[in-house]
């Protein structure tokens, strides 16, 4: 049984956005993208701590930011079925070039979000 269906948006825009506004559009989605896995999942990831805390003021926060993700995307694989990216993708794309994680884990929710609603996934 799945939770609350998130919201699908576009990786590309998303891409974009972070881009543009120096990495304050990336924070934005981190903390989307908690909210909604969180809903999913019925876990309690606090999205402030995770999201924004840890990922600015830790040195390398953003891999244990990606490693708590990519366990909500884990426990949400178990939900919808669907394959989830792994958690060694997710930590090393996370701190090497994180804009592709965008991408990566955008594309997954969706195809989540529409495999739980039925509709068809968006592509871009």
């Amino acid at each position: 049984m799945s939770g609350k269906i998130g919201e699908e948006r576009s990786p590309i825009t998303w891409i974009i956005i972070s881009i543009c506004t120096l990495g304050i559009g990336y924070l934005i989605w981190v903390n989307k993208v908690y909210k909604e896995t969180n809903g999913y999942t019925g876990n309690e990831v606090s999205p402030i701590v995770w999201g924004l805390i840890i990922h600015i003021c830790v040195p390398l926060g953003g891999l244990l930011c990606y490693m708590k993700l990519a366990d909500s995307l884990e426990d949400m694989q178990k939900i919808s079925g669907l394959e989830a990216p792994g958690k060694v993708v997710l930590m090393v794309l996370g701190l090497f070039i994180p804009i592709v994680n965008v991408y990566l884990v955008q594309d997954y929710l969706n195809k989540t979000w529409a495999a739980a609603s039925g509709t068809k996934s968006v592509a871009i």
